[in-house]
This record gives structure tokens, sequence and C-alpha cells, in this order.
């Protein structure tokens, strides 16, 4: 697990150079994202998602006590059926652990986590940021917890018939 973290961690740090410059910043000030600016970004960061083998890339905020998206990312038919996190819309389903992140981590402090919601059940990795005005925020990426133990279990196979090969070598 080791290398899927350095994995997810290096596409968590890739978020804000996916999307277009001063993005987050923006939608923490308040500033209005157009829908068609959002569903853009959408699709930037399904895209990258999508090329490093992961679910779901997202940004997230704090207001009023209540986890927000700032930025999600959706497969094309998510986006059809509209089954992602809209422009501020809560996330209410793990908003709790996303909020004890929040709170507890120092800037830059990362957490994983196995998160399960409406979307489905997450191997996931959170780094907490700030804007410039010092307000916190998540950027988060997912991956299927299915996968992450379908990889275990093929670590555990080839550790398993290692040591029976050096069992019968030595034999």
């Amino acid at each position: 697990t080791d290398e899927l973290t350095a994995r997810l961690h290096a596409s968590v740090s890739a978020i804000e150079s996916v999307l277009p410059d001063g993005y987050i910043e923006r939608a923490l000030s308040g500033t209005p994202i157009s829908p068609k600016e959002y569903q853009q970004n959408l699709r930037l960061l399904d895209h990258y998602a999508t090329q490093n083998d992961l679910r779901y890339l997202y940004v997230l905020t704090a207001m009023g006590g209540q986890v927000r998206y700032l930025a999600d990312s959706a497969t094309e038919s998510e986006q059809k059926s509209k089954h992602y996190g809209n422009f501020l819309q809560p996330y209410s389903d793990v908003g709790d652990q996303v909020l004890t992140a929040l709170r507890s981590l120092p800037r830059g402090g990362q957490r994983t986590l196995h998160l399960q919601d409406r979307y489905g059940e997450f191997f996931t990795y959170l780094q907490v940021k700030s804007s410039l005005r010092g307000q916190p925020y998540v950027l988060g990426a997912d991956i299927l917890y299915a996968h992450v133990q379908q990889q275990m279990n093929e670590v555990l196979v080839k550790s398993v018939l290692f040591a029976l090969v050096l069992l019968l070598i030595g034999s």
C-alpha cells in the first residue's frame, strides 16, 4: 500500500495544476462558478483520474459546518445522469470524516481512509491545503476498495508462492 499511497499523493498533488489557474481561490472566495466551467472541470479531473487508474478526484471545503464540493470528477455516464457532486453541494455521506481531517491535520497534512458513500467503497487519500487567505480545503483522490483488496491479495499469493518455492528448494 506504500506504492498506492505514493500514487494517490502524486495524483492529489496534481489536482491544482489540472484545474484552471486560480480556480480554487475563486471558488473559495464566493465568486460564482458557471455550470459550464464546472462541467469542464469535471471532465478535466475525470480525464486525469482515468489516466491514473483512479476512480475520483475532488476538492472539498467546509462552509457553514458542512463539507461542500468545490470540484469533482465524473465519468461521461455520471455526467449524463448528473450523478456527481455539484458546486457547493453538501457532501454529507462522509462529511464528518472530512471535517475531522480539516480540523485536525496541519496544512499540507495527509490522511488515508477507507470510506463508503453513495458512490461506492474507496481507499481515499486526503490532503489539507490552505488558500492565500488562509481558508482550508481538501484535495482528495479515491481508488475503488475492491481494486486495493485485489492488489493486496495478489501480493499475498506471490509471497506464499515465493515461500513455497524457497521451502521446496531448501528440502
